[in-house]
């Protein structure tokens, strides 16, 4: 049973039943879909572009700081999973979040995740600039984000499914590039092959590249830490497996073996890339202005491959925008249905589609994408969205540790076929690990703003939050 506690909801409607019995979303993802969907929308620019920042600052060590990373994501997924699994009209991160911990968390939380994915999108459309620029550098990257933007509308417009199939197809694109890079640059591990470099002159393709350049923690201890923000923005959005389970056939199986198995195939997609690319070029001739894998084979004298690798990951951009703009819909629409937001963006089209959501949702990346006039550096303003970008998401991964203590505290016999390893220890370390690196970028002058950011967007939230309630927009929780 949902928690009703204590507390308001805003009365902008009167609530008509559960969401498994109202009319909304359709039902249209299968297992497979799911699985690719929450798997392409991790594996985007996080990996194919924001791990050369990581790369910079911390050297071949940063290995180390994805395997760190894939168990804290496994961790909070596992505490996600169990709550979601424990009962069937849990239907998002806002409805566990808000029967847990409140309302004020719920209204936080929803249109905090909603500004991760906006952001997140952001920096996807701002990486299609610069993935465009490897063939056309004349193209602003305003222009390459609007033909992106236009693009994703049309298919989200569609029906789900054609939403699914397309999202798949761009998934299994990306997985296949992704096996055939790693297999290839293992083949190359083991010939030996020689090519000269700007910088240290004659290289060898070897293991011993991770440590003959400055060593394995080249940058200390230090630039080992600071590269936990951009590893953390590759795994952004992995929790959107609950987001999408609701649109699916059979969502208790199939989610729980999407939370399963998702962490365990991400780390192995990054951590063998990532190693792949350590082994092939000294990480400091790694560029910021391009993507490692097609600094790669540019740097081993393969540039017919480095072109494919190139529009590879503008696929791939395409399809983590793609999943954005599906969240970001899903969100608001979500939202609305448990009164936080304006009914108006509980309007669902006769395909399913919740439209008004969507387009809302459109209008803010398009005045988002005029941040290229402001920073017209591409490389620049892709680091200030996805250290926002990180701010959010520390923030929704948080609260969802948090509602998982309130929820093994309130229901201790609660069944779910999921179990949270290590419960209660897991959770203090996880969220110890996200206070350090909120720490962290508040510490790196380059991310200190976007930091600062975030704060003044929690601030405004709960300004918003209380001067609503103060005008009695307000009514007791009716949630079933």
């Amino acid at each position: 049973m949902r928690n009703q506690g204590k507390g308001f909801h805003f009365h902008f409607r009167k609530g008509n039943g559960s969401m498994k019995e109202q009319k909304g979303l359709t039902r249209s993802l299968s297992n497979f879909n799911l699985q690719l969907i929450a798997l392409g929308g991790s594996i985007g620019t996080g990996l194919f572009l924001g791990s050369s920042t990581a790369i910079k600052l911390a050297g071949p060590s940063i290995l180390i700081a994805y395997i760190i990373s894939g168990v804290v994501v496994f961790l909070f997924m596992r505490a996600m999973g169990e709550i979601l699994l424990s009962d069937e009209t849990f239907r998002s991160i806002g409805d566990f979040v808000g029967a847990f911990l409140g309302q004020r968390w719920e209204f936080l939380v929803t249109l905090t995740y909603w500004l991760c994915w906006v952001t997140a999108a952001l920096a996807e459309f701002t990486a299609i600039g610069i993935y465009i620029r490897y063939w056309f550098p004349e193209i602003p990257s305003l222009v390459s984000g609007l033909i992106a933007l236009g693009f994703l509308i049309v298919i989200n417009l569609s029906i789900v499914k054609t939403f699914g199939n397309l999202e798949s197809g761009f998934s299994i694109i990306k997985i296949l590039v992704i096996v055939l890079f790693i297999a290839f640059g293992i083949v190359l591990a083991f010939r030996h092959p020689t090519y000269e470099s700007q910088t240290h002159g004659q290289v060898t393709v070897s293991v011993a590249n991770l440590i003959d350049y400055g060593g394995f923690f080249p940058n200390g201890i230090k630039g080992f830490l600071m590269s936990f923000q951009m590893v953390l923005f590759g795994f952004a959005g992995i929790e959107m497996i609950g987001l999408t389970a609701g649109e699916t056939k059979d969502e208790g199986r199939n989610l729980k073996k999407a939370i399963n198995a998702l962490p365990a195939r991400l780390l192995l997609f990054y951590f063998g890339a990532i190693a792949i690319i350590l082994i092939l070029v000294p990480w400091n001739e790694i560029s910021q202005s391009q993507s490692p894998f097609v600094s790669a084979f540019n740097l081993v004298g393969i540039p017919a491959a480095a072109g494919i690798i190139n529009f590879t990951v503008l696929i791939a951009s395409l399809s983590s925008s793609n999943t954005a703009l599906y969240s970001t819909s899903r969100i608001l629409y979500t939202g609305a249905r448990n009164h936080l937001l304006p009914k108006f963006f509980n309007h669902v089209s006769k395909k399913g589609i919740p439209t008004h959501s969507l387009l809302f949702s459109c209008g803010i990346f398009l005045i988002g994408l005029l941040a290229n006039f402001l920073v017209p550096d591409a490389s620049k303003l892709f680091e200030i969205i996805a250290s926002i970008t990180t701010v959010c998401f520390l923030f929704v991964w948080s609260a969802i540790v948090l509602s998982h203590l309130k929820f093994k505290k309130m229901q201790p016999d609660a069944k779910s076929t999921l179990k949270m390893p290590f419960y209660p220890v897991s959770n203090i370390l996880l969220l110890i690990f996200f206070a350090a690196v909120a720490v962290l970028l508040f510490v790196n002058p380059s991310t200190r703003f976007s930091t600062l950011l975030g704060a003044a967007w929690f601030a405004v939230l709960l300004i918003v939050y209380q001067v609503i309630k103060r005008k009695k927009a307000l009514q007791q929780p009716d949630h079933k």
